[in-house]
């Protein structure tokens, strides 16, 4: 109950503070967390490739030819998978590589709010589709490599706990950083008077 009093309180200090702003000044506070966010996620995504195809090259050098099969299968895996997070992000940088302030307002909005909408829906899928995959991919190479049911278990195991940590940490983005945002842009989208200045 405490915790629904404190966020309560919290959304009502955040309309006040909302009430206070005229909506131009809301209008390039949003611009300016947008900006920011946009700078943000680009030096991640820049890092996030970088560190992806050093780790992609140091998992092809591990096939070996004399492995057993299931250990490559599943290099195999890791390797799929990340070479389509990467191709991901990067497609994504490409589609939205420039913001247009220049846009009425609405219109500036409603791409601030596309480009929102895609990295939440990027971060899901990449978590369902690519995340754990990798990882049955890491545990049926580590397991067919094992000489016992004792590894195999804390193979498991820590596959388990990888998966639960990056589960929690793309949640944890989008709750914090990504859908903040993007209620705000939504607020600002249906007040009556968002036409009535241009950015």
């Amino acid at each position: 109950m405490e915790l629904d009093e404190l966020k309560a309180e919290w959304l009502e200090e955040k309309r006040k503070y909302r009430l206070e702003m005229s909506p131009k000044q809301r209008a390039a506070e949003i611009r300016r967390r947008a900006e920011e966010a946009e700078r943000a996620y680009k030096r991640d995504e820049r890092k996030k490739i970088s560190w992806g195809l050093v780790g992609l090259a140091l998992l092809a050098s591990e096939f070996r030819r004399h492995a057993p099969l299931l250990a490559n299968v599943g290099l195999g895996i890791m390797i799929l998978c990340g070479t389509i997070a990467i191709a991901s992000y990067f497609i994504l940088r490409r589609r939205f590589e420039k913001s247009r302030p220049e846009l009425p307002r609405r219109e500036y909005l409603a791409e601030q709010k596309a480009k929102i909408t895609i990295q939440i829906k990027l971060v899901e899928r990449t978590i369902m589709w690519l995340l754990m995959p990798a990882f049955a991919g890491f545990a049926l190479h580590m397991s067919a490599q094992s000489h016992s049911n004792a590894e195999v278990l804390l193979i498991v195991i820590v596959v388990m706990i990888g998966c639960a940590i990056g589960i929690w940490c793309g949640r944890r983005i989008v709750r914090k950083k990504l859908l903040p945002m993007l209620e705000d842009i939504e607020q600002e989208l249906a007040d009556p008077d968002v036409d009535s200045d241009s950015l």
